[in-house]
């Protein structure tokens, strides 16, 4: 594993403890934190659908013609 791939494990082993903390001691902020990022895949995860859709549009008239 290379020195630059530690860091990435090391600091997202961080991230987690800190956001398990924040669950165990304050379940509210927990939960509003986790609804915002399931809010936030959602409008991407949509964006992607929607640019996935025109472009399939977009190949699907292409061959028509």
């Amino acid at each position: 594993m290379r020195h630059s791939e530690r860091w990435v494990l090391i600091l997202t082993g961080i991230v987690s403890m800190i956001f398990a903390l924040i669950v165990l001691f304050a379940p509210g902020a927990g939960a509003l934190a986790l609804a915002t990022l399931i809010g936030f895949f959602a409008v991407v995860y949509g964006v992607l659908h929607l640019i996935v859709a025109f472009r399939l549009r977009a190949l699907e008239e292409g061959q028509r013609t």
